[in-house]
């Protein structure tokens, strides 16, 4: 995994094509052995009574417990104002890209899922400057774990999604992987049974995206709307005519002009 973690600016975005094979198949490993059975560890109930006749026997606990997690913490979250080429934010873009990969492991660990999530995922949301390789790559993680997110945490981490996709670009910067991995992130959340607070804001915002971005966000974009549609049901069919208005105006925007006719002699 970490000879395959980005070393340079314009690599930490995590969509770089030459090293994506590569780190998805470090990340897909670090998956499997994080289920993999360590050592036997003494259970508590062979130490109640010296006579138990479980006394000898253990429990075997994960690698993902015993190596994976605990090594995966000893990386800190970058502090505000760390300049998104850091060793620290580099390190840290590794770090959640094995989180991304522990989905199976974390999915069986509730308590340790949640204190991920709120200990060192959503902090990075109120970085200042906020750094888009690290949250494009924290969104790609929530969209990752969205099958076992606790039910209370959900609204938090909702809001962090749509901060996200609502960021503007920064600097010279593009935010097309911030949005694009905040799209998918949501539309896993509908499908996993989350209901957004306000159908009508969410539509807003994907409709603005849609007419302001470029084609490959707004194709993300199409689907999330699909999904909002399909989730939202009789919550979003009063808002459909201003849904096929919207998007009406913003393909006449984009449609190629018609050329003029040949000259008739």
């Amino acid at each position: 995994m970490q000879k395959n973690l980005p070393s340079e600016l314009d690599d930490i975005s995590g969509w770089t094509e030459d090293l994506f094979t590569a780190r998805k198949s470090a990340i897909n490993l670090l998956g499997v052995i994080a289920l993999s059975k360590g050592p036997p560890v003494a259970s508590a109930a062979s130490k109640r009574k010296k006579g138990d006749k479980n006394k000898g026997k253990s429990e075997m606990s994960s690698i993902g417990e015993l190596l994976v997690i605990p090594f995966l913490s000893k990386f800190p979250i970058p502090s505000h104002g760390e300049d998104a080429s850091s060793v620290a934010v580099q390190n840290y873009f590794g770090v959640l890209m094995a989180y991304g990969g522990l989905q199976d492991f974390l999915s069986e660990k509730k308590d340790l899922t949640i204190t991920l999530i709120r200990n060192r995922i959503l902090p990075l949301y109120s970085l200042d400057p906020c750094s888009p390789y690290l949250i494009s790559t924290a969104n790609w993680v929530i969209g990752q774990l969205a099958i076992c997110l606790p039910e209370d945490m959900s609204s938090s981490i909702y809001q962090s999604l749509m901060k996200s996709l609502t960021m503007e670009y920064v600097e010279d910067i593009t935010c097309y992987p911030v949005c694009a991995s905040a799209s998918v992130a949501i539309a896993e959340l509908i499908e996993n049974s989350y209901v957004p607070p306000n159908w009508l804001i969410l539509l807003q915002v994907v409709l603005k995206r849609i007419s302001t971005g470029d084609e490959n966000e707004s194709a993300l974009l199409f689907k999330l709307l699909g999904t909002i549609v399909e989730g939202g049901q009789e919550k979003v069919l009063s808002h459909i005519p201003e849904i096929v208005s919207n998007i009406a105006s913003t393909v006449m925007e984009l449609r190629l002009p018609v050329p003029d006719p040949w000259p008739q002699e």
